[in-house]
This record gives C-alpha cells, structure tokens and sequence, in this order.
C-alpha cells in the first residue's frame, strides 16, 4: 500500500513537471487557424524549442491572451514591415506565399 502511494506521487510529479517544463496538450477554441488547425482540435504545445532557437516566420505558437488561449502562426519578426494589399500580406515590402491558406480563406 505505501509502495503504491509513493508510485502515485512520483508519477504525479513527474507529470506536472513535464507538463509545466516540456509540453502540454492545447485544444484549439477558433476557427481561424483552418485548414491547418480545426475548432476543437488538441495539439501538444512544445515548451522547450524556444530555449535553444529563436522564434521563425511560419511556426505556430499557443498563448494566453486577455481573450483566452490563442494558436497562431508567425507571419513577421521584430522590426519587420507588415502590410496587407488586395488580400495578400507582405512583409518588408516583399509578398509572402501562404500555402497553408485554403482558397476560402484567401478569399475572405
């Protein structure tokens, strides 16, 4: 019985270790990420990458925000020019493919 209860606090420490220090599953709540994230879906956020590289234009990232949990993609970094024109987005005045858009989306 106590063999039993050590097991159980180990294993629950361990899981909220790697839950707070190395990933954590994310259920996306928009629809805004489709095609490539669906409303509802669960993805497991990576904690770890950003400590050893830098950030880059077309990953994904998860967030709390004031308006709740958030997934987007980088689509610019610090000191980059941000424009939309005619429904394309530019940056440093060059225009940037969004393969990841469905046709939908650009449309709209």
């Amino acid at each position: 019985m106590r063999r039993t209860l050590l097991g159980a606090v180990v294993l629950t420490v361990a899981i909220l270790l790697l839950r707070t220090l190395v990933a954590e599953p994310f259920t996306v709540r928009q629809a805004s990420m489709q095609p490539s994230l669906s409303d509802g879906e669960t993805v497991l956020v990576d904690k770890v990458s950003l400590r050893w590289s830098p950030l880059r234009r077309g990953e994904l990232v998860a967030f709390e925000g004031p308006g709740g949990s958030s997934v987007k993609r980088v689509v610019a970094l610090a000191g980059d020019r941000v424009a939309v024109e005619d429904a394309v987005l530019f940056v440093n005045d060059h225009p940037v493919p969004e393969p990841y858009l469905g046709r939908s989306a650009e449309d709209g």
